[in-house]
């Protein structure tokens, strides 16, 4: 016998329609206001922190005169004031993570809202939740802030509120007893090492990013300013070549430069030293195969195997002539052929 459902015909029809487009649009309206809302917090959790005064009232301590007309510092008002002695109380200078963790969301809201604008139409992303290892990434960071702080940098917190007579306020009074938990178990050094190591970790989970990626990156900006330091002294090193060469020139003398010039930009600068006919560019094409074969101290297979850097035509690119006088094909002829090739060229423009 056939089982009757309980669900009532409306429910059977916003189960098969879906939600309503009212129902839609408020979800949309509460998802936008929620990202704003972080946005105002974060903004004015800074405005907060950052005009905290010790003059003001606050949790920790009392202000004569605060409340006889006398104004506060805090730009968030006797709430913004408690709240900052709270915040420096507890967490010293780490308080600030928490404005970073606002601003984390408020960008991920902010890339949700941007993806929503770039596919109108669709049904719109809900914000992302804070994934588990970003949530682990920010409690390892935030303690490992915290203890270096308080176990390093107590000088910078004489002047917050969790100051006392034989501690400092840098790391609030949490910073203080993990900083002091770790002293007094792995010493001094070993508590830093161990702060240290929590820096480390929790910085690459909530960012979401590899250190080994970073140090590519680093070495690959190094190794691009080696590069640069080194194609800067082979130009200048050119340019010098080719002021001698001009004076030579000068003095009415033929002078033969052989030099490895391998960008073009070099090679024009010391054609326009010279007046017009006057500079012949002669290419020696050589594939790197021959080159090879032909190089008797093996630096070409060293430079293969990494151990010579910016080598031309291995790791340090080698621009061709586009337009040279004389071209020599050292593959196909023989070393006395391509000489009087070179010979016969400058007797034909009368030059020998």
């Amino acid at each position: 016998m056939p089982r009757i459902s309980n669900a009532s015909p409306r429910a059977s029809r916003n189960t098969r329609n879906g939600p309503s487009p009212l129902q839609s649009r408020l979800s949309a309206l509460l998802r936008e206001a929620r990202w704003i809302f972080f946005a105002a917090l974060a903004a004015w959790l800074t405005l907060v922190l950052a005009t905290w005064s010790p003059a003001d009232p606050g949790w920790s301590h009392s202000a004569l005169g605060a409340g006889a007309g006398k104004s506060l510092h805090n730009g968030g008002g006797a709430v913004g004031a408690y709240l900052a002695d709270v915040l420096y109380y507890l967490f010293g200078f780490s308080a600030w993570w928490w404005v970073v963790l606002l601003v984390h969301r408020v960008r991920a809201g902010y890339r949700r809202l941007a993806t929503q604008l770039r596919a109108i139409g669709r049904e719109p992303e809900p914000l992302p939740r804070v994934h588990w290892e970003q949530g682990v990434g920010f409690f390892l960071l935030f303690a490992g802030s915290l203890g270096l702080e308080a176990l390093r940098l107590r000088s910078l917190g004489m002047h917050l509120p969790g100051v006392t007579g034989h501690s400092s306020g840098a790391g609030g009074v949490i910073g203080q007893l993990l900083a002091g938990w770790l002293s007094r178990v792995l010493g001094f050094d070993g508590g830093t090492l161990v702060l240290l190591v929590l820096v480390v970790v929790g910085l690459s989970l909530f960012f979401a990013f590899s250190w080994l990626d970073v140090a590519e990156r680093v070495g690959g900006w190094l190794e691009q300013g080696l590069r640069a330091i080194v194609n800067a002294y082979t130009a200048r090193q050119d340019r010098r070549v080719g002021e001698v060469a001009r004076l030579f020139a000068d003095s009415g003398l033929i002078v033969l430069v052989s030099f490895i010039s391998p960008f073009r930009s070099e090679r024009r600068m010391a054609r326009d030293l010279l007046p017009p006919g006057e500079f012949i560019e002669v290419f020696v094409d050589t594939p790197i195969e021959l080159c090879m074969e032909r190089d008797p101290k093996g630096l070409y297979e060293k430079a293969r195997a990494g151990q010579i850097k910016n080598f031309t035509g291995v790791d340090s690119p080698y621009e061709a002539p586009e337009a040279a006088e004389i071209t020599l094909h050292t593959a196909e002829r023989s070393a006395e052929d391509l000489a009087n090739d070179a010979v016969a060229y400058l007797r034909d423009k009368g030059i020998v």
